[in-house]
C-alpha cells in the first residue's frame, strides 16, 4: 500500500500507524517525513528500527506552553511563531498559489494564513528581525525606511494593529500613539491553523515540499531515536 493509498485509507478508519510501523526509517521519502512532520497529536511514531518526532511539534509545545509561565510569555510565543511560520513556509508551498515572497514567514503568512496585507507582512517580519539582532522591540525596516515601536497583548481580536501615527524616531514621554500591537494570542492561532491547513493539503496531494532530499528533511526537521528490544 503506498502512502498516498495509506493516507485515503485514513480517512475510512484505518490507522495509518499501522503502515509506519512497517517500515524502516531508510524506507521513507519525503512524503512520508513530511507527514511526521505536520503531526501533531503523536509525541513520536514508531517505525521498524527507529522512533521518529517531529521538530515542529516541539516548537508547537513550546508555544502553547509558553503562556502558562509570566516569565515566558511575550518572547517565547513571538519567537516561537516565527520559528514555526519560517520552517513552513521555507518548506512547503500549496499548488497553484502565486505567491512572490522568498521569505519563508512572508510565503507562509500570505499562502497559509488570513494576513494578507503587505504592510502587516512586512511589519511583522520588521519585528522578528529586530528580535533576532538585538532582542529589541523597536525595529527599523530599511526597505521602508521607518522606524517602529511595537507591544505585545491579547484580547485584540486580530494579530496586529497598526499605530495612529507612524512614529518619526523622537523619543517622547508617551510613544503611546505610535504603537504597533501584536496580540500574540491572535498569533498563534494563526499559527497552528496554518500547520493544519499544511496537513490537509498533503492529505489531498496539493502540498509541495521544497525539500526533495530525504536524508536534508530528515537532518533539518525531525528526530530519531533508536528502538532497542522493542523498546
Amino acid at each position: 500500500m503506498t502512502f498516498q493509498t495509506q493516507v485515503l485509507a485514513k480517512k475510512n478508519g484505518i490507522l495509518i500507524g499501522d503502515y509506519f510501523r512497517g517500515k524502516q526509517l531508510n524506507e521513507l521519502g519525503v512524503e512520508e517525513l513530511a507527514y511526521i512532520h505536520l503531526n501533531l497529536l503523536h509525541i513520536r511514531t514508531p517505525l521498524k528500527d527507529f522512533y521518529v518526532s517531529s521538530s515542529l511539534r516541539e516548537l508547537e509545545q513550546t508555544l502553547t506552553a509558553s503562556f502558562g509561565n509570566k516569565r515566558t510569555k511575550q518572547y517565547v510565543p513571538l519567537m516561537t511563531s516565527f520559528a514555526i511560520l519560517d520552517q513552513l513556509g521555507s518548506l512547503y508551498s500549496i499548488a497553484d498559489a502565486n505567491c512572490n515572497f522568498q521569505n519563508g514567514i512572508k510565503k507562509a503568512l500570505a499562502t497559509l494564513t488570513h494576513i494578507r496585507d503587505r504592510d502587516d507582512i512586512e511589519s511583522l517580519v520588521t519585528l522578528r528581525n529586530g528580535l533576532l539582532h538585538d532582542g529589541s522591540l523597536i525595529s527599523h525596516n530599511v526597505y521602508r525606511d521607518i522606524d517602529v515601536i511595537y507591544r505585545m497583548t491579547v484580547g485584540s481580536g486580530k494579530v496586529i494593529t497598526p499605530p495612529k501615527k507612524v512614529w518619526d524616531g523622537i523619543y517622547r514621554d508617551s510613544l503611546s500613539e505610535y504603537v504597533t500591537l501584536i496580540d500574540l494570542k491572535e498569533l498563534q492561532a494563526v499559527v497552528l491553523k496554518a500547520i493544519k491547513l499544511c496537513a490537509e493539503h498533503l492529505e489531498n496531494s496539493t502540498l509541495i515540499i521544497n525539500c526533495t532530499d530525504e536524508k536534508e528533511f530528515f537532518y533539518k526537521y525531525l528526530f530519531s531515536e533508536k528502538i532497542v528490544n522493542g523498546n
